[in-house]
């Protein structure tokens, strides 16, 4: 980057307009390019680049790599860094929405690569419980020993609350624990029962805030989970997405990463392909190599930080688009881009941890690349856009009946009027005497 001489403030008006050019930004008197309209692909970590030179479009391309960092947000439980003079871990939330049957299930390519941390687990669980029946004592005599966690990687969002907060227990604190799932139905489902409504824990995990639950019963179940790590990775369709969110104030929607598509209308030719590759087999075997990431960030605490000049970027990225989307949206709205920036600096994060496995970096204290902050920022800058789109459509909140009934008859009221008539009026909005 070049010194630059003017040191007046720059013009920030188009700072957030990152669809079609690229945009500089002056960040204490140095210049940043940041690239606009694609996904630099080519300063992608060489491991996560594998993955995504095996897709066809840059749109699958751009599926793939954000629900696989979202689903890596999981898997670094041992990473972490201060934003707003708190400390955060990764985890990150990411939903995907476009039409049936049109091209999200490159989303899940992602769980293939985890699958071997998961199947590792659940087989040392699985063991260890054996072990466990086998040794414990038999009833009555002394006490029984508490039964040994049972981690997993992968957790089912067709979970009770309880049951959530138990793999959360089970897994804490350094097991990875990620929720994806191809159908949003399925956490939209479990969300809308008694059992399963567990909208506010999400809430708080995002955030990476104390999860506790009481329930009265025949053990007084109390579980505690003080810095609870969970990422979740969704897609579905535009209808499913207001069965999971009522509305435009709901805080669990401005924590997720969205992204949303049209998709294709033309047909694929889906018959065998001598020279191409079988996706599942090769995403199957590059598992392993997601398992040696996971093994070799799980040694030691990462603290990643960014650069003066990222931070300043992020502030008048996140600046800018604050007021704009004021301006444009209400306040309402800016939740958005409030949690967009917390979700800039966890991608950061993401990208740094996997830069210290392919390194084999083992310092306590890593600078994010440039290369990488871009990364994140297009994605995000990306995600602001969708989320404003769906944003429009989710309904907003609306005053009880009784209110909207008011309204209507003061409207309804001509400016001089007579006891009687605002009664008669009152009985056509059917309101009581």
């Amino acid at each position: 980057m070049n010194q630059i001489e003017q040191q007046e403030e720059p013009d920030l008006a188009k700072v957030g307009d990152l669809v079609n050019t690229k945009i500089m930004i002056e960040a204490n008197s140095e210049v940043m390019i940041i690239p606009a309209s694609n996904l630099p692909i080519d300063k992608l970590p060489v491991l996560l680049k594998m993955g995504v030179q095996e897709l066809r479009s840059e749109r699958e391309q751009a599926l793939f790599i954000t629900s696989l960092l979202a689903v890596l947000s999981g898997v670094m439980t041992r990473v972490k860094g201060v934003y707003s003079q708190r400390e955060y871990y990764p985890n990150v939330f990411f939903m995907v929405l476009a039409r049936a049957a049109s091209g999200k299930g490159v989303m899940m390519y992602s769980k293939e690569l985890i699958q071997g941390i998961h199947d590792k687990l659940v087989k040392e669980s699985r063991e260890a419980l054996i072990n466990y029946n086998k040794t414990k004592p038999k009833k009555n005599v002394g006490p029984t020993p508490t039964p040994p966690p049972f981690k997993v990687a992968i957790i089912p969002a067709n979970c009770s609350t309880s049951k959530l907060m138990q793999h959360l227990m089970d897994n804490y604190p350094y097991t990875p624990q990620i929720m994806i799932e191809s159908e949003m139905d399925t956490l939209s489902t479990a969300a809308a029962s008694e059992w399963g409504n567990f909208s506010d824990i999400l809430r708080k995990v995002f955030q990476n805030e104390p999860a506790t639950l009481s329930r009265k019963g025949n053990n007084c179940e109390f579980l505690e989970v003080t810095t609870p790590k969970l990422s979740v990775v969704l897609s579905g369709t535009m209808g499913q997405i207001f069965k999971l969110i009522n509305n435009n104030e709901d805080g669990l929607f401005s924590r997720f990463l969205v992204m949303t598509f049209d998709g294709e209308s033309k047909w694929n030719d889906v018959s065998p392909c001598p020279t191409c590759k079988n996706l599942t087999d090769f995403f199957r075997t590059q598992s392993g190599e997601y398992l040696k990431l996971w093994e070799f960030l799980s040694q030691q605490d990462i603290l990643v930080e960014l650069t003066p000049q990222q931070w300043s970027t992020l502030n008048h990225y996140c600046n800018t688009k604050n007021r704009d989307i004021n301006e444009d949206y209400g306040p309402v709205a800016s939740s958005l881009i409030r949690r967009h920036g917390l979700m800039l600096f966890k991608l950061c994060m993401v990208l740094t941890g996997v830069r210290a496995y392919e390194d084999r970096i083992t310092t306590d204290t890593l600078i994010c690349r440039q290369e990488d902050f871009e990364t994140a920022l297009y994605i995000v800058s990306k995600s602001i856009d969708s989320s404003l789109d769906i944003f429009n459509l989710l309904p907003s909140v609306k005053s009880p009946n009784h209110e909207d009934k008011k309204d209507r008859l003061f409207k309804l009221l001509p400016q001089n009027f007579k006891r009687k008539e605002a009664i008669d009026i009152g009985e056509k909005e059917k309101m009581r005497e």
